[in-house]
């Protein structure tokens, strides 16, 4: 990782897409290419739709209790 902060149990890191590592950018290798960096439009709007409605059902729900 390019950036590394611990706070205890807690670690929060980041990095970029083209270097892996074991936490220091001084001992990161170069990524496989084969990797999938750019995302499905069909899966997120799969869900998207699935959240929308699970918050259209919530929504309702609250509706009906009042």
């Amino acid at each position: 990782m390019e950036f590394q902060k611990n706070f205890g149990k807690f670690t929060i890191g980041g990095g970029s897409l083209k270097t892996a590592g074991k936490g220091d950018i001084s001992e990161a290798v170069p990524v496989p290419k084969h990797i999938r960096t750019k995302h499905n439009k069909q899966e997120i709007a799969v869900s998207a739709l699935k959240a929308a409605a699970v918050t259209g059902l919530v929504v309702l729900k609250l509706r009906k209790k009042k």
